[in-house]
């Protein structure tokens, strides 16, 4: 077959646009997906349960399933086969504080999970207790080891959250708390591979009339320090924010910084880039380009806090448009698929 001068030059033209697009969206041409591996398997067929959480334990090669039911904490360790290890499930609390909301974070110095969860311990308060757990050890039914150290109730609905650190061989658990005035503060306390807690409570957010919540916790190995991510909402001004704290080793706040103010952001998640020693925290937010629907952005920081780049949208077909003179993001993925069709081709993965 011949080609002639201008069906080269289109052509060329094309493999230069899309290698354009490639490099603008090379995230997402990449279409290979993680996907199940077999069956969804049933790992407990009991009375109704709420706030699972998983953490897995690479020295046994299990994953430990926690849960609230009934008022109690109860643990499920599963094979890597999915199924339920011999055992079954068991309680770690013995019912005597209502107890919900359980995290679970695994340490190789404890060779085990640190498991928080929310304890009723009146009909006034929550606190926030903790227990190891580890496999093939019995576990005894109690009370957990109390570990905020705050007069406040804590926020029993949404659940601690924990990060370890190998360096120092500590955990940092953060939680919501509730303040004098209603509102939340966001409130964190170093725990050790025992389950003890180290040091006093870190106030992390004291701001009269913000309402933090939702705290999430990442590890940053570069300086052995922690961050905190949290929303919240500013009650005097009427908006929303996304908000981080890093917490020194000592217990000491360093930079803290706002990555978004809008009408409403939710559920940080924090996760460390050890390639180019960024963190990415994402979370969930209003989308003024599409009326206000919910979706997920995301932000870069250097290990000392800071913020890189500006506030991005968890979407790489997106590119901003200027139209009746108002900003916004515009998908423009139908366009890419469209030319990646015109070429011939089903699908580009770049590499």
């Amino acid at each position: 077959m011949t080609v002639s001068n201008s069906q080269s030059r289109r052509l060329f033209a094309r493999l230069a646009a899309l290698a354009l697009v490639c490099l603008l969206f090379l995230p997402a041409l990449a279409r290979a997906q993680a996907g199940p591996v077999g069956a969804a398997t049933r790992v407990w067929a009991g009375a109704t349960v709420r706030w699972p959480d998983i953490a897995y334990d690479p020295e046994n090669r299990v994953y430990l399933n926690v849960f609230g039911l009934s008022g109690r904490i109860v643990c499920l360790f599963v094979d890597s086969t999915g199924a339920a290890t011999v055992g079954g499930a068991f309680a770690i609390t013995n019912g005597t504080f209502y107890a919900q909301t359980p995290r679970a974070s695994y340490s190789p110095d404890a060779h085990g999970f640190l498991v928080t969860w929310h304890s009723s311990d009146t009909s006034q308060a929550t606190t926030i207790r903790a227990q190891i757990v580890k496999f093939s050890v019995p576990q005894a039914s109690g009370l957990g080891t109390v570990i905020s150290d705050s007069i406040r109730t804590t926020y029993w609905e949404q659940a601690a959250a924990v990060a370890y650190s190998p360096a120092s061989q500590r955990f940092l658990v953060a939680w919501p708390e509730f303040d004098s005035g209603g509102n939340k503060d966001v409130r964190a306390r170093f725990v050790d591979t025992a389950g003890q807690p180290v040091g006093s409570g870190i106030v992390v957010t004291g701001t009269r009339n913000d309402n933090d919540r939702d705290p999430a916790v990442g590890y940053i190995p570069d300086n052995d320090t922690f961050v905190v991510a949290y929303a919240g909402w500013n009650n005097p001004a009427s908006y929303s924010y996304l908000r981080t704290q890093i917490v020194k080793p000592d217990g000491t706040l360093g930079a803290s910084a706002q990555l978004s103010q809008t009408a409403a952001t939710y559920i940080p998640e924090i996760a460390y880039n050890s390639a180019t020693h960024q963190i990415l925290v994402g979370w969930a937010q209003d989308d003024p380009s599409s009326g206000g629907a919910i979706r997920i952005f995301g932000r870069l920081l250097d290990p000392a806090g800071a913020i890189l780049g500006t506030a991005n949208r968890g979407n790489p077909f997106a590119r901003k448009v200027i139209r009746d003179g108002k900003e916004f993001n515009e998908d423009v993925s139908d366009e890419i698929v469209a030319a990646i069709h015109d070429l011939g081709l089903d699908a580009l993965i770049v590499i």
